[in-house]
């Protein structure tokens, strides 16, 4: 993947770069609503998938287009962190949703 730079890319003249996002969150309010505010502050395009099979799809056919990944460490279709691994697999930074922080 090209080293890109959201904010760089926002700041200089150029047409912005389209920069991509995939969220993994299988609650779809949380996701929709996620997705909304993401788009609203960036110039981003936020992809949403809800199962592991289908971001592991979405990756597999896109395996360089995605500057960032948001997913929750657990989920009712995956083991305790395999969400983390799949996007870890393709090189992409992780923020990681987690309802209690523990070193």
């Amino acid at each position: 993947m090209p080293n890109r730079h959201i904010r760089k890319a926002l700041r200089d003249g150029s047409p912005p770069a389209q920069f991509h996002i995939l969220v993994l969150e299988q609650d779809e309010h949380f996701a929709h609503t996620l997705k909304s505010e993401i788009e609203s502050q960036l110039h981003v395009n936020v992809v949403v998938v809800h199962t592991i099979e289908s971001a592991r799809l979405v990756l597999s056919e896109q395996p360089h287009t995605f500057f960032l990944g948001i997913t929750s460490v657990l989920n009712l279709d995956s083991d305790a962190f395999e969400k983390v691994d799949l996007l870890g697999e393709f090189n992409i930074p992780i923020i990681a949703i987690v309802s209690k922080y523990e070193d």
